[in-house]
């Protein structure tokens, strides 16, 4: 009996897994203290490369391939929208010449057409003066797209607002009314107006200057346009008729008038920030916490469930993690495009496997395992490295995908089918590593061009896609220069048995790296 548990036990380690032999000797050479230690060192290594890689990524995809000047677009509708200013008001006289130049044109219905920057600012002066003073309501703004194109946007912005004058040059007269602002405009190579229509309620007009009607309006308005700026009253509170209605002259009108009691409402260091930039803060916060979850995840199931001697059950549980891979991925890439978070907690657990520490072991070797050989540690350090930018790439896609920042389009499908099919063999590498590296090099060669005939199109969507495409080809290209080293390095041992195709016995029966660190050890 237990000569046949000795047997069975030396038939499980001369074909355990690359990840077994890792576990197995990290688990003997090291104390807790040790332990506790040099994962904190592995963690600080992995956030180091992480962010390093990333940072040198957008510099390499965006200043080195495409020379610094790529229109990033995302969609039309994203440019249209996120190109204007954040503190963009077509009232403010003071910036007029930020936002027009001498060939703009405003046109004003009952008043006139001013062109060039400076007889707009002079109208826009007027209309926020103490005769006619236009001040913000504490209320509402609304952006409705007309025509929304890569030449030009045409777009109607519209705003509830007090209008007062001065009770020194005529009757004291305060009302609440809407503003419509159409404007034509461009985002490139910066914000520009070219030409630009204002809406004012035609009582209003009648009620201050005595003269105002809806044909001038309607020269410049369409009919939807109109009834787009009245509604936008209404649900603030105007007479959908009119769009306007008297106020109190007690009531203090204040320049700018946010609404808000307390000094410090709305002033976060993220307030000023665009819609587009908030979205990608927001992702980047998400992503952080994924990889976090993951790389936890692994520390907490090699403390809690991985100590002691590897078995069959072991072995098993890590196949069968491998084997769910493709099947829990294509999951969460479809929660993703559906932007379903999720896939959020579907992806830390399917990328880090369920826990088993893959990652940390690959690197932990490298760092601490010194009976290994500098050529053996240098592989599993490159590896687990590789291992930790795929990931962090992998929830990149993900979590961009979820919050928007990369909007769902089938070019981002496309590049990561050929990462899904990959993983439907590997199961073959424990008995058929030959066919399972001749499937994975056509893979990879599938993937490589895949990638790169659309990089550009997915760095043009959003700059976080450039730069998640160039760390998984990174990460890629790592595994095949380590994998090149350990075919070396299994070919020195002169030892080594081969079959009738002069492939070695090891390479058939368990991984490459397998191969060598059991070589090594055997040493």
């Amino acid at each position: 009996s237990n000569s046949k548990a000795n047997s069975d036990n030396e038939h499980l380690k001369d074909r355990m897994s690359s990840f077994a032999i890792r576990l197995d000797k990290a688990n003997l050479s090291n104390s807790k203290a040790n332990s506790d230690s040099q994962l904190l060192g592995v963690f600080a290594v992995i956030t180091l490369c992480i962010l390093i890689t990333n940072v040198a990524a957008y510099y390499v995809v965006e200043f080195r391939i495409f020379g610094g000047d790529t229109e990033f677009f995302g969609s039309t509708a994203d440019a249209c929208i996120n190109g204007i200013p954040n503190d963009f008001d077509f009232g403010d006289a003071e910036k007029t010449d930020q936002w027009y130049d001498d060939t703009s044109i405003l046109v004003v219905p009952t008043a006139g057409t001013y062109k060039g920057a400076q007889d707009i600012q002079e109208y826009m002066s007027f209309i926020a003066s103490d005769y006619f003073g236009v001040r913000r309501k504490p209320s509402f703004e609304s952006f409705i797209p007309v025509s929304l194109t890569k030449d030009e946007c045409v777009a109607l912005i519209t705003s509830v607002k007090k209008v007062n004058n001065d009770p020194d040059i005529g009757p004291s007269k305060c009302a609440e009314t809407v503003v419509g602002f159409k404007a034509h405009y461009t985002v490139k190579p910066k914000f520009h107006i070219k030409k630009a229509y204002i809406y004012f309620s035609p009582d209003l007009l009648s009620n201050f200057f005595g003269t105002g009607n809806d044909i001038t309006a309607s020269e410049a308005f369409s009919e939807y346009e109109i009834d787009a700026i009245k509604n936008i009253g209404y649900e603030n509170g105007l007479p959908k008729k009119t769009s306007y209605k008297e106020c109190d002259l007690s009531d203090k009108i204040i320049e700018n008038d946010d609404g808000y009691v307390l000094g410090i409402t709305n002033s976060s260091f993220m307030s000023d920030v665009s819609p587009r930039n908030f979205m990608l803060y927001y992702g980047l916060v998400m992503w952080v916490t994924v990889v976090l979850a993951g790389l936890g995840l692994e520390s907490l199931v090699w403390s809690i469930f991985l100590q002691g001697d590897w078995d069959e059950g072991k072995e098993n549980y890590w196949k069968v993690a491998q084997f769910l891979f493709p099947l829990l991925i294509s999951t969460a890439i479809g929660l993703a495009h559906s932007q379903n978070f999720l896939a959020l907690p579907l992806i830390a657990v399917t990328l880090w496997k369920f826990g088993f520490p893959e990652t940390i072991l690959c690197i932990h070797s490298g760092m601490y395992d010194k009976e290994q050989s500098v050529m053996v540690r240098g592989i599993e350090f490159v590896n687990g490295i590789g291992l930790a930018l795929h990931h962090s790439a992998s929830a990149m896609y993900i979590v961009m995908l979820v919050t928007n920042v990369l909007p769902s389009q089938r070019v981002l499908i496309e590049v990561a089918l050929p990462l899904v099919m990959t993983h439907w063999f590997v199961l073959l590498r424990y008995n058929h590593n030959l066919i399972y590296t001749v499937l994975l090099l056509i893979m990879e060669a599938w993937f490589e061009y895949t990638l790169f005939s659309t990089l550009e199109i997915i760095h043009q969507i959003h700059p976080v896609g450039g730069v998640l495409a160039a760390v998984m080809i990174l990460s890629h290209w790592m595994w095949i220069c380590t994998g090149i080293l350990g075919l070396l390095s299994v070919g020195k041992n002169k030892q080594e048995d081969t079959n009738n195709n002069l492939v070695p016995i090891k390479l058939r029966r368990m991984s490459i790296t397998a191969s060598i660190i059991k070589k090594d050890k055997d040493e």
